[in-house]
């Protein structure tokens, strides 16, 4: 059983794994365009083909069900005729979208905003990349049938055809021909279709016999396309749910900060790593669960349950050692940002229990989907979607970024259990199941009863890297900024510009450290009097701020060697300020609207001082 487990989890591995290459290498291309327009215009392409055929993956696995039971029933007719209906339905969605495009284009750019020039490439992107819908649902027939058949391999190496391919295509399109971003989409096109191409070769060269079989009536069957649109719907809105999730990750972190979102974005390449390897065996579990359910050999079906899990356990203990002992080392893989990765450490004890609480998730779609019970699939996903955005809304304001991240192990260890109660009940009796729902509550309980464990210490890391960080600019207001700052107590420079901030975070008055503070264009009327407790500053920046007065405790200051306050409300200095006329060399008052008398007061108290005055004034020092 191990052996056929890995015989179709393997190639599957290898398939998904090319994915996230192809999209690497078009970056990679267009990022030699000279342009960062063409970058944000893939990105944006990209990220709209992913919204559009996210939503059709069920005709991948719902062909992927019917056929392994086919296959194991022994049906080679029925199996055939599967293919041949979902590449009906698939042909006909992709005649739909190639029809709508220009609606479907401006719905998506309303939604997702991007500047003029890159929505102007994005569209002539889209516009050529909706040509191949019908190779790609196409390929996503012929690869769900494939699997189904207990053939790993075909999809595979026309996976790695069909992005050896591209590339190719690519590179000569872009660099040969010079066709830029439409080189890159016809490039796409054209290997798509030699994908297809290659599909129906290799489905010709192994089951062309099987064509004698073939019959219109019992492909149009209406009581087969009810059961099949029946199971593709329940997948349809289970992967809806699953859209929402996972699109709403980075919406909550953008919402708290750009520090947020890069953290977390960060963060999930770890679990779409896990997915990778977790997707191989889910394939796996489609095949033999069908093929078994076809033959009508519980036994086999739960033998084959069992060692699934096994390897599931296997893989989800070894990436969560992985994660814990070379958590840092994998961190800067990604980014080589100090203030990042110590933020990201922050929330990288909730990465160690991803592989533990998922991994059943994973498996029982996989085995749903083989035995095509697909109303249990989505079930299980309502439910554990309205928990995920329950458990975040009721925790967001004590626990701010953990309680996302709380709420998204809760969906994917919620999924792997209701899933596992739903199917044990649908069995009734099975020691199988019995076996599973224990094994995962095993797995799982303890992880989440060493979860504050594991915060401290993670916490406790995440200091230790925050420690070594010396400069930090932050680039988005959010409601977190002072939790935020207090994880960097060794910061020398820190700049706090453009936020509109009204108020100085009191955190900021921590960090005894600093010798530089940016806080110009923002909307800050005044500076409270603990600016004295930054007894090692050197710089203050506080231009294009409506301040009006300094405290009395700029005196303090022994260190400060500049003020930069262009463009600010101030007309007065304190009289403590004279302590530091033998330090500070420059005060930068231009665009601030003084009179003879104001500015000579001010030359007084700092005789040694250069205080710059606008030119308008008459008047300089």
């Amino acid at each position: 059983m191990n052996r056929e487990i890995l015989r179709l989890a393997l190639p599957n591995i290898i398939t998904t794994l090319t994915v996230p290459l192809l999209g690497m290498v078009d970056l990679a291309i267009v990022g030699h365009m000279g342009s960062e327009t063409y970058i944000g215009a893939i990105a944006l392409g990209t990220m709209i083909f992913n919204m559009i055929y996210w939503n059709f993956g069920f005709l991948r696995m719902g062909t992927s069900g019917f056929t392994a039971q086919a296959c194991g029933a022994g049906d080679r007719e029925e199996a055939m005729h599967i293919l041949f209906r979902a590449l009906l339905i698939g042909l006909a969605a992709a005649g739909v979208l190639v029809l709508l495009q220009y609606p479907i284009r401006l719905l998506v750019f309303r939604l997702v905003e991007g500047s003029a020039g890159v929505e102007a490439v994005a569209a002539q992107y889209f516009h050529i990349c909706i040509w191949a819908a019908p190779a790609i649902l196409g390929l996503y027939a012929f690869k769900g049938w494939f699997i189904g058949m207990q053939n790993a391999r075909l999809p595979m190496w026309i996976a790695i055809f069909m992005d050896v391919t591209n590339i190719a295509l690519s590179l000569c399109f872009v660099f040969v021909f010079k066709m830029k971003i439409a080189g890159v989409a016809l490039g796409t096109v054209l290997a798509q279709y030699a994908g297809l191409a290659a599909a129906v070769s290799c489905w010709l060269r192994n089951y062309r016999s099987d064509l004698r079989l073939f019959s219109w009536k019992a492909v149009c069957s209406r009581e087969k396309m009810m059961a099949f649109f029946r199971v593709n719907a329940d997948i349809f809105l289970r992967t809806l749910c699953l859209i929402a999730v996972f699109t709403f990750i980075p919406a909550a972190g953008a919402r708290m900060g750009d520090d947020f979102l890069s953290a977390n974005t960060l963060l999930m390449q770890f679990f779409t790593l896990f997915s990778y390897v977790m997707d191989g065996f889910a394939y796996a579990g489609e095949s033999l669960v069908g093929k078994y359910v076809g033959a009508q050999n519980r036994e086999r079906m739960r033998k084959a349950i069992r060692h699934l899990f096994g390897w599931g356990v296997l893989f989800s203990l070894l990436f969560s050692l992985v994660y814990a002992l070379w958590g840092d080392g994998l961190l800067r893989l990604f980014t080589d940002n100090d203030g990042v990765v110590a933020f990201a450490g922050t929330y990288y004890f909730w990465v160690l229990m991803v592989p533990v609480v998922s991994f059943a998730a994973f498996l029982w779609d996989g085995i749903l989907i083989g035995a095509t019970a697909s109303r249990l699939m989505r079930d299980s996903m309502f439910v554990a979607t309205a928990v995920f955005f329950a458990v975040y809304f009721s925790a967001r304001s004590a626990w701010g970024n953990h309680a996302l991240w709380f709420a998204f192990l809760c969906f994917l260890a919620l999924r792997g259990l209701l899933q596992s109660l739903l199917f044990h009940r649908a069995l009734r009796k099975s020691g199988t199941l019995r076996f599973a729902c224990l094994l995962l509550c095993c797995l799982c309980l303890p992880a989440a009863a060493s979860a504050q464990r594991c915060t401290d210490r993670m916490v406790r890391k995440g200091a230790v890297l925050a420690d070594t960080v010396t400069s930090l600019k932050v680039t988005r207001k959010s409601d977190t900024l002072g939790l935020f700052l207090q994880r960097f107590p060794n910061l020398r420079e820190l700049d706090l510009s453009r936020l509109r901030l009204k108020t100085v975070p009191a955190e900021v008055f921590q960090l005894e450290k600093l010798r530089e503070l940016n806080l110009s264009r923002n909307r800050i009327n005044y500076m409270p009097p603990e600016l004295g407790q930054l007894v090692q500053l050197r710089r203050l920046v506080i231009n294009r701020n409506p301040i009006a007065y300094l405290p009395t405790t700029v005196g303090q200051l022994r260190h400060l060697e500049m003020i930069d306050a262009w463009n600010t409300l101030i007309i007065e200095l304190p009289l403590e300020i004279s302590a530091l006329d033998t330090v500070l060399k420059t005060i930068d008052l231009r665009v601030v609207q003084l009179d003879d008398w104001q500015q000579e007061r001010m030359q007084k108290l700092l005789p040694h001082t250069e205080i710059l005055f606008s030119p308008s004034c008459g008047c300089g020092h």
